[in-house]
């Protein structure tokens, strides 16, 4: 069930998992304990907790083995730094009131030195850049959320065209600088330069839409043409053409969500939908015993989104790291992982009928009675929390 991957892989995947702590407000893991087998709800979340816990250790143990001091990053130190920071915004943040749905983040926090952060600090670390988002819905909400927050300092506001039309949003100038009457060209909208971007100490952020991060130099490739289908889920995918514009970002961030599940769960019969291949994944390996693969499908599920998170996901992502970072241009430039946002479970419970079953948090603290979730929604978060599992194991 859990296979090794080769050693020539190990080095990337560490590699990549480095990163997946930048950008993002995860919940973190409480210490592993040891229970009896309990078929309660609340037992079973903890007995998963417990056996993913030890096969993603054995996974990064294996992986570490095989890593060299000059795998590890110079200046985690600093990007620890920079995660509290970014974790101290988020927890102060508010959801703006009116219409639009908009989070507005604290206006400064202070890093673990005591050092005061603002919207300022961050556009002179942008100062003449270019910022590139790469990724789903999500990564799209983030540079929704980023640009209105930076710029609302600025007493400024963008529209963008939308997800699929996102063009370029010239950010961080000054209250004093009138620089906007200078970039239409007739009725278009004129991208600034360098130049410009350096002179005015201004930065340039942009937006693509790609649902799986696929990376081709060929912007005529057939995968941004047309619309996929995935061979192993029967979900569409869309990838829209970025490599362009990021030969020529400074910093690009980067986020490619959990795998969905398969259509064949959506059941018209049976509202918890139809699990086999969870449940039959379930039944192939020997962390769980027979008892509990047929009293829960909690079980099938949690082994199933281990399995396609390292060995369908990561490779997956590894490909798109590996094309990067063979790119003469791209790979000077700074790459930054937008982790998992998780479906929220209060959320995804409206609606849903009376008699689905509901699957426990075992990646949280608190109540796992309370905070129940679809097999959905289950599937999706286990992936996230698996991700954040391993690379916060990686980095202490």
């Amino acid at each position: 069930m859990f296979r090794t991957p080769s050693k020539s892989r190990f080095r990337r995947i560490f590699t990549l998992s480095a990163v997946l702590i930048l950008l993002v407000y995860l919940f973190l893991y409480g210490q592993n304990q040891t229970w009896n087998v309990e078929l309660t709800v609340e037992g079973q979340g903890k007995q998963i907790k417990e056996i993913v816990d030890t096969a993603l250790d054995d996974f990064i143990s294996n992986l570490l083995s095989a890593v060299d001091s000059e795998g590890l990053p110079e200046d985690l130190d600093n990007i620890f730094d920079t995660q509290a920071y970014l974790n101290c915004r988020i927890k102060g943040a508010e959801w703006a009131k009116g219409s639009q749905l908009a989070l507005v983040l604290a206006e400064s926090c202070k890093y673990p030195s005591g050092r005061d952060v603002s919207h300022r600090d961050i556009c002179q670390l942008l100062s003449g850049k270019k910022i590139l988002f790469v990724g789903p819905d999500t990564t799209y909400f983030l540079h929704s959320i980023w640009l209105d927050s930076v710029e609302a300092a600025h007493n400024r506001t963008h529209i963008c065209p939308g997800r699929d039309f996102c063009t370029f949003h010239h950010i961080c100038r000054g209250l004093s600088d009138d620089t906007e009457s200078d970039e239409r060209l007739g009725r278009k909208k004129k991208m600034p330069s360098e130049n410009v971007l350096r002179t005015t100490k201004s930065s340039l952020l942009q937006y693509t839409f790609s649902s799986t991060l696929y990376a081709s130099s060929n912007k005529s490739d057939s995968v941004y043409m047309f619309p996929a289908i995935d061979q192993e889920t029967g979900v569409q995918q869309i990838n829209q053409f970025w490599i362009r514009r990021a030969r020529k970002a400074d910093v690009i961030v980067l986020n490619r969500p959990p795998l969905p599940a398969p259509i064949s769960t959506y059941d018209t019969v049976n509202p918890s939908g139809n699990w086999t291949f969870a449940s039959a994944l379930c039944t192939k390996q020997n962390s769980f015993s027979a008892d509990a693969c047929g009293s829960s499908l909690s079980y099938g599920l949690a082994l199933a989104a281990v399995d396609l998170t390292l060995y369908n996901f990561l490779p997956s992502v590894l490909r798109t790291v590996e094309t990067m970072s063979a790119d003469p241009i791209i790979q000077y430039s700074l790459r930054v992982w937008q982790g998992t946002w998780f479906i929220q479970s209060s959320c995804a419970r409206k609606g849903l009928p009376e008699n689905l079953q509901l699957h426990p948090k075992f990646w949280e603290h608190g109540n796992l009675l309370e905070s129940g979730m679809d097999p959905w929604t289950f599937f999706y978060n286990a992936q996230g929390a698996i991700l954040f599992h391993s690379s916060f194991r990686i980095t202490h």
